[in-house]
């Protein structure tokens, strides 16, 4: 990371400050993250406003510890460094910085993000309008949705250039990364009455969703060595089966991580994996939230997709594909009968996986799908 975006303060000047409030929310690669308070005291002076977008390292803000007294003086030698960079005769404030300080160019580049509903955003995105090219006719300059309409309507039918945003950056570089690894794709087409069954049995409380997330669980389970990595030369073995859930989120797509899956029971997991989609579209992701699975779900026949062949994520062993579920012609004891089935494909790392360990793994996750847990 090498700049950030500041989304909003949630502390004012004046307030206090406790350990483990939230302070402000910055618009990393990975999602718009928290971020709270280390130490006590008072929020001074604001001095990067919402929207700006910053290096990392720079100051966002000044505080005074709890119950100190600060002059204007003060405040502005604090704001303001001394020509010399000695400051060892001025009473001390603390400073906010941007997070994960490297290498930082000095300076603030400052690109005002527009201000925008989040259902203005989307429709932006779906129509193709940079919000920055857009006037807004709302209180404050704010982007009211027939604001886009209007600019859509109005733009040429030519080609047009558009700023990408961190997340996707980050994606794409994610997926360039991904396809210097070797892959490959099995698949298999699974009757999923029983799946149809165990739900209905769990009176709405479990999606289709949780039973493919636990036979990728099962599976995992029954091929162990299918959780490793390359890492610098080596195989790197985990013990915990950290799935990534595919997320379609306004700001583009996320893979968040729902860590020691194989620890919890199918209920639990069904809990824990929609909560963490929520934080995901609301931007509420954790640092560890982010990156690090092992396996990948991508589930895209809720969309009406009946097959694909998944594009590995970088750094993970594995990704099950879901495609839509639909009543298609199967042999059952020897006739031919309409079944509710649904297409899975599995992309694998060939560095962690040959075709015989893959086969197994497929196996064990048909089997899973064809007995589900309830």
């Amino acid at each position: 990371m090498e700049k950030g975006t500041l989304v909003r303060w949630i502390k004012k000047p004046g307030e206090d400050i406790v350990v483990g409030e939230e302070l402000y929310e910055i618009e990393t690669e990975k999602a718009i993250v928290p971020i709270e308070a280390t130490r006590p005291g008072r929020l001074l002076k604001v001095l990067v406003a919402p929207g700006d977008t910053v290096d990392v390292g720079t100051v966002l803000a000044v505080a005074a510890d709890p119950g100190e007294s600060v002059s204007e003086a003060q405040l502005e030698a604090a704001v303001r460094p001394s020509p010399t960079g000695d400051h060892s005769n001025e009473k001390r404030t603390d400073s906010v910085a941007l997070p994960l300080s490297q290498s930082v160019t000095p300076g603030a580049v400052k690109a005002r993000k527009p201000l925008a509903a989040p259902k203005v955003r989307a429709l932006a995105q779906e129509l193709g309008i940079d919000l920055s090219r857009v006037s807004g006719s709302g209180e404050d300059g704010a982007i009211l949705l027939e604001d886009v309409r209007r600019a859509a309507s109005a733009v040429n039918a030519s080609s047009k250039r558009e700023a990408l945003s961190p997340i996707a950056r980050s994606t794409i570089a994610a997926l360039e990364r991904a396809v210097k690894s070797p892959q490959f794709t099995q698949g298999i087409l699974v009757d999923a009455t029983n799946i149809q069954r165990a739900r209905s049995a769990s009176a709405g409380k479990l999606a289709y969703t949780d039973f493919f997330l636990d036979a990728v669980v099962r599976a995992a389970k029954a091929v162990p060595q299918i959780l490793a990595r390359v890492d610098h030369g080596e195989m790197v073995y985990s013990d915990s089966i950290d799935i990534s859930i595919a997320t379609t989120t306004e700001a583009g797509l996320l893979i968040p991580v729902l860590r020691n899956a194989g620890m919890l029971s199918i209920q639990s997991r069904a809990l824990e994996w929609h909560c963490l989609v929520e934080d995901a579209r609301a931007g509420k992701l954790g640092p560890d939230q982010g990156s690090g699975g092992i396996l990948a779900l991508s589930n895209l026949g809720t969309r009406g997709v009946d097959y694909g062949t998944p594009l590995l994520p970088y750094g993970h062993a594995a990704i099950v594909f879901v495609g839509a579920l639909a009543m298609r012609p199967m042999v059952v004891d020897e006739k031919v009968e309409a079944r509710l089935s649904v297409h899975v494909a599995i992309t694998f790392d060939h560095r962690v996986a040959d075709g015989v360990m893959a086969s197994r793994f497929t196996t064990a996750l048909h089997e899973a799908l064809l007995s589900p847990n309830s």
